[in-house]
């Protein structure tokens, strides 16, 4: 992508172009309107790269308004947009309960046969090393 930084509502994309990474930063209340808005304008820019990992940072949000019908049609956008011939990574950082739970509702409904790689985490330590492709169970605590 051109930018540096969309801002989308509450929702950041921002670019680490050396980790071919896209960072999502999550801010206040989050609902289905937010987030479905968002991700159609990232996914309707023409220099959109689906062959970068994502980095979902979930921890600057206040409320997390995003139900399952939300998820599904967010999943759906993404499948004109799939990354073919490679895999990407997906890390989500989920804190607390509640956005570990919506985080983990979209996983499954994603399901197991998707290309992409897609895991949830609640350490910034162990997201990193597994985006970065470490091994996880190297870190030291």
């Amino acid at each position: 992508m051109n930018q540096s930084q969309q801002q989308y509502g509450s929702i950041d994309f921002s670019y680490d172009e050396p980790a071919h990474r896209r960072v999502v930063t999550f801010r206040g209340p989050i609902n289905d309107r937010e987030l479905l808005e968002a991700y159609g304008l990232l996914l309707g820019d023409p220099d959109y790269d689906a062959s970068m990992d994502d980095f979902i940072d979930l921890r600057g949000v206040t409320h997390m308004g995003v139900t399952s019908s939300g998820l599904h049609r967010l999943i759906t956008m993404f499948e004109d947009r799939e990354s073919p011939g490679f895999v990407t990574r997906s890390a989500i950082l989920a804190p607390t309960d509640v956005l570990y739970g919506v985080s983990r509702m979209f996983q499954t409904m994603r399901g197991d046969e998707h290309p992409d790689e897609l895991e949830i985490f609640r350490s910034l330590d162990e997201l990193l090393c597994w985006l970065d492709r470490r091994d996880v169970a190297t870190i030291t605590r």
